[in-house]
């Protein structure tokens, strides 16, 4: 009986190895570069949070409205920053269970000539009873503030 000696080509096991770690860094990179669908990680400030609608229409016969001014929880995006004659737009509030405010500042022109100015705030409580307060008016020109269809409605018009 024969025998014949085998050898380990270390070569070839030295490549596996090789692609064997080149393979996990390669899983290692990947894994750390897309990080895009990864949600940030939760602060602890955040809260269970909706958006409760408001809605300005204009009604007036040539009174175009230009917003100035936008503060506090109103989210984004914007409606049009300009409420000419006969137009409703819609504001979005973030609101959580606790109280939130936004308020909106618009100049009053007519021909592009100032005729005087509106201020009003959007109220959301916990998230169920909303309503716009201190509203203020200057100019010929005032509001009145409904609830149809559960959103609050400010109709603006000519005295």
């Amino acid at each position: 009986m024969s025998y014949e000696r085998e050898g380990v080509n270390k070569l070839k096991g030295s490549n596996m190895g090789i692609i064997l770690v080149l393979f996990i860094l390669l899983v290692i990179v990947t894994c750390a570069v897309n990080t895009v669908n990864i949600p940030p990680p939760d602060d602890g400030s955040s809260s269970i949070t909706a958006t409760r609608g408001f809605d300005i229409l204009n009604n007036t016969q040539n009174i175009t409205f230009d917003r100035v001014s936008i503060e506090g929880s109103v989210a984004q995006p914007y409606p049009m920053s300009l409420i000419p004659p006969g137009v409703e737009i819609h504001f979005n509030l973030t609101s959580s269970f606790t109280r939130s405010t936004g308020t909106v500042t618009y100049i009053a022109s007519v021909n592009n000539q100032y005729v005087g100015g509106l201020r009003f705030s959007m109220v959301s409580f916990a998230g169920i009873n909303t309503y716009f307060s201190d509203v203020i008016t200057n100019g010929a020109f005032d509001t009145s503030s409904s609830f149809p269809l559960l959103e609050p409605l400010l109709t603006i018009y000519d005295l």
